[in-house]
């Protein structure tokens, strides 16, 4: 593998894999391969798993520091570090790269008992963050069918396709989300197959790097202004070397192909406009004090952008803060008074003009008790919903559920959005509205709210408005990402 090209991870858990090419296929193990033009790789393996949860305190460059801090860290029985992070080329060679070591302070079987944990490290002063992993055992063998009869192969596969890539059928696009569908996808480079933890499937797609950002950008913001794609090939570059082995330390590969990291559709999500945008900025990073800068973005900020730590904990970053989404600063909301005002009478913002801007969603009281119960587990009959605490742009990331026996708190903006939809709500930037009455019961509820997802960093709807304003990308990536400085890296 070449050290500038990346791994991708297409699916996980797969029981199925189809692929196809018209040029062919040469599909390998370590003792046997076969040439095909179309393929169905199955796995009817069935192994138990269990998903662990850890809590990390701390990212070090140094191992012993890392452990150090791991065993000064709490009481927990189990303690140690992951090494985090790869290096690749040419990045690497200037010296920025994201490698390094988590110091993590305790291992749990349920997440709530990690979640106490963490709050637990919250009140000595740490800034936990929580990852998870399945184990148990994997696949070592898969029964594959082709046009020409079918076989039992050895994992892993490499799968090399004659021409330039190949297409893989039925991949889930918008997991989770209400546009969730599957679509038959081309891909360029190669393909791996391995076993994942409790008998399903791997399918890796390995591609270079170039390649690979000139379809997340398109497949990211989808028609924009040059400048604006601009913009956000630099963000996705970042993003992917920040986060490589980052995101998915505990996976074979390098980054995932979904939301989770950055939408990556192949052949499909390339145009024009996209590779000239990523040509047009080969090499071009943003860094700070030396490092490489982690480039979140969202879809929509609503008028303002949120801290990073307030999202996914850990420290914050000094260029992912909460500010104004225009060419006016000093806007902060102290109180739920000055929350509402915000989404019910919004300043204008670069942003302004998508529909998400604002936005109101409906939901029946005893449909709402149900989603809770189903994405919880709890059992409510809810008679108010009430924000504990928000983030510096107003979401909230603690919320509480008050029911006629009991009641619930929730922590995380994610799982906030997640708890009280069948998907997702749009953002956490949100007040509730109780709506009718019947003995202390309210009929329905009304989230009103603005934006759409974790407004941390970039807001694209954001930076196509000012590229449509004259700003070029340095202006835009300067607003989104104050403090850093664009370098090009040969």
């Amino acid at each position: 593998m070449d050290s500038s090209e990346i791994r991708v991870g297409l699916l996980a858990g797969a029981r199925v894999i189809k692929l196809k090419s018209s040029e062919g296929l040469l599909v390998q193990s370590r003792d046997r391969s076969i040439r095909c033009r179309k393929l169905e790789i199955h796995s009817d393996d069935v192994f138990p798993v269990k998903r662990l949860y850890r809590v990390f305190t701390d990212d070090f460059e140094r191992l012993e520091d890392a452990l150090d801090a791991a065993l000064k860290s709490d009481e927990s029985p189990i303690r140690g570090a992951v090494e985090v992070g790869r290096e690749i080329e040419p990045y690497s060679r200037s010296g920025y790269h994201n490698t390094g070591f988590w110091a993590f302070a305790g291992e749990f079987e349920g997440e709530e008992e990690a979640l106490s944990f963490a709050r637990h490290l919250e009140e000595k002063g740490k800034r936990p963050w929580i990852n998870s992993e399945l184990r148990g055992n994997s696949p070592g063998k898969v029964e594959i069918s082709t046009e020409k009869g079918e076989f039992e192969f050895e994992l892993p596969l490499k799968i090399l396709p004659a021409g330039d890539g190949a297409t893989v059928l039925d991949v889930p696009v918008g997991e989770g989300f209400h546009w969730e569908h599957r679509e038959n996808l081309p891909y360029r480079g190669s393909f791996e197959v391995l076993g994942t933890p409790g008998g399903g499937l791997y399918l890796i797609n390995t591609v270079s790097l170039e390649d690979y950002l000139k379809s997340v950008v398109s497949s990211e913001m989808g028609e924009a202004p040059l400048e604006a794609l601009k913009a956000q090939a630099v963000a996705a570059r970042n993003t992917l070397l920040s986060t490589l082995k980052r995101h998915h330390y505990y996976d074979p590969f390098d980054i995932c192909a979904t939301d989770h990291c950055q939408v990556y559709l192949g052949v499909k999500g390339e145009n024009a406009m996209s590779s000239r945008a990523v040509e047009e900025t080969c090499g071009e990073i943003l860094v700070l004090d030396g490092k490489i800068c982690d480039t979140r973005f969202a879809k929509v900020c609503g008028g303002i952008t949120e801290n990073f730590e307030n999202v996914w904990g850990g420290e914050g970053r000094d260029y992912l803060i909460s500010h104004r989404d225009s060419d006016s600063d000093g806007l902060v909301l102290h109180n739920e008074e000055e929350v509402r005002n915000f989404i019910d009478d919004p300043p204008p913002s670069f942003c302004s003009d998508h529909e998400l801007f604002r936005w109101k969603v409906r939901v029946d009281r005893k449909k709402l008790e149900s989603i809770v119960r189903e994405k919880t587990g709890t059992a409510l009959e809810l008679v108010a919903i009430e924000p504990v605490k928000r983030g510096a742009s107003g979401r909230i990331t603690e919320i509480k559920l008050i029911g006629t026996k009991r009641e619930l708190i929730i922590r995380g903006e994610l799982r906030i959005r997640k708890a009280l939809s069948e998907s997702h709500l749009f953002s956490s930037l949100f007040y509730v509205v109780r709506l009718g009455e019947k003995d202390g019961l309210p009929d329905a509820y009304e989230f009103r709210g603005g934006g759409f997802g974790h407004g941390v960093g970039m807001c694209q709807i954001g930076a196509i408005g000012m590229a449509r304003k004259g700003y070029n990308y340095r202006e835009i990536l300067a607003h989104y990402y104050p403090g850093t400085e664009l370098v090009k890296v040969e």
